[in-house]
């Protein structure tokens, strides 16, 4: 059967998994093998392999991941997301609010495990007076960093899942503001509201004091507000211009080099650019396209999809399921969508709601990344609070389940078709 091959490598992928290889070792083995199923010759496998890592799409989304890498490795180089951090508890003077976007911002900024531990120890700061559960303050860290992650348009998931669906990022992130917003209000509603959190008493901003003077107000908003400048200006370009993504992360790394060197002071140099290249995140990114290209070629996923289709199986179903199960399993995003997008990409290729599906997915794998008890960023919280798993997932699936049911309303209520 057709099928056979594709089934062999998923299997060699989650084999060498379990065998603690990296993702990207794994999806090129899986790759091989599945090719080699399908009756290529191993020069012809090698020629595909080749075809596929230097085609136009594959060279566009490695430099994506690249410059996305350099732009979240530069924000913290030059400390400018520290400044960020300090911004906002000087802008917002109420806790609550400090508690929904200090782990939001970092979690867009700061892509590594060690973002998780800098929110934490934030929001234990925050909380230091108040007699709270550890299951609180686990669930308030890892919901609102889900809820921060979901539309920022240089991160290297909403990148990869965008260009393997072969649709617009812009679109994605328009499709999923509401449901952003409904994250950041469920996690209020949920999380914080049951508080009753008030004005942080260390609490000691300018621009909370009435006393300060207008004048006063304007200058110290904007020597408070420089370090947002390349946030705010890929965010700008991303959503409100036709001007590639590329394009638009480099004037952004561009910016932040200008205010490392220019106003911090930093030093720059060739050193700096090597130590932002994550050579294990580019491995990776080369599996996964190498992965999906073989697949594609070899038509291993048609029969699947054929059959589905004639015995009716809602195919929406498995839109939440593998990108969930996966995640959960692998607890890895990147690593989700990269094994799930080549198997569900078939049900929806040609389909005009092609970025309402691409958008479903991604919120999925991204729930089901910080549902799992596998994944680093939970570990570490969890650790860093002592909460037990039932603790925290007491706090965490509430908001998690209201923001599905919300993604599924505002897809049946026409957003999509309001943005398209």
């Amino acid at each position: 059967m057709q099928v056979i091959p594709a089934v062999i490598g998923l299997i060699t992928v989650l084999v060498i998994l379990k065998k603690r290889f990296s993702l990207g070792t794994a999806l090129v083995a899986g790759a091989m093998v599945t090719a080699l199923g399908a009756g290529y010759g191993f020069l012809d496998t090698a020629g595909l392999i080749w075809r596929v890592v230097t085609s136009a799409s594959s060279m566009r989304l490695i430099t994506l991941v690249i410059f996305s890498a350099l732009f979240s490795y530069f924000l913290n180089h030059f400390g400018l997301l520290e400044k960020m951090v300090h911004t906002l508890e000087e802008w917002i003077p109420y806790r609550s609010g400090q508690l929904m976007l200090i782990p939001a911002l970092i979690a867009m900024c700061l892509f590594t495990p060690g973002g998780a531990m800098t929110s934490a120890s934030m929001i234990e700061s925050l909380l230091a007076e108040e007699p709270l559960s550890a299951g609180v303050k686990s669930g308030i860290n890892l919901w609102f960093r889900v809820a921060g992650r979901l539309v920022v348009p240089f991160i290297p998931s909403l990148i990869l899942v965008a260009e393997l669906g072969g649709v617009n990022p812009r679109s994605v992130i328009l499709t999923l503001l509401p449901v952003t917003a409904g994250a950041f209000a469920f996690g209020y509603l949920f999380l914080l509201r049951p508080l009753h959190l008030g004005v942080n008493a260390g609490h000691t901003g300018v621009l909370a004091h009435p006393g300060a003077g207008f004048r006063g107000k304007v200058v110290r908003f904007v020597q408070l507000g420089y370090p947002y400048l390349p946030l705010i200006t890929v965010t700008a370009i991303a959503l409100l211009t036709h001007v590639s993504f590329v394009v638009a992360l480099l004037i952004g790394i561009v910016l932040i080099i200008a205010i490392g060197v220019g106003v911090e002071r930093r030093g720059f140099g060739w050193a700096e650019v090597r130590a932002g290249i994550d050579l294990g995140l580019l491995w990776m990114i080369i599996g996964i396209v190498v992965f999906r290209g073989v697949l594609v070629e070899s038509r291993s996923v048609e029969p699947v999809v054929e059959f589905l289709v004639r015995v009716g199986f809602p195919a929406e179903l498995l839109f939440f399921l593998v990108p969930m199960g996966l995640s959960v399993l692998l607890a890895s995003i990147i690593a989700t969508i990269g094994i799930s997008m080549p198997l569900l990409l078939p049900f929806f290729a040609s389909s005009p709601a092609a970025t309402l599906y691409v958008s479903f997915i991604y919120l999925t794998a991204t729930s089901g990344f910080h549902l799992s008890p596998f994944n680093i960023d939970s570990v570490f919280t969890r650790r860093y609070f002592n909460s037990s798993l039932r603790a925290f997932y007491r706090r965490f699936v509430p908001p998690m389940v209201a923001t599905l049911l919300l993604a599924v309303l505002v897809a049946w209520g026409g957003w999509f078709k309001a943005i398209r």
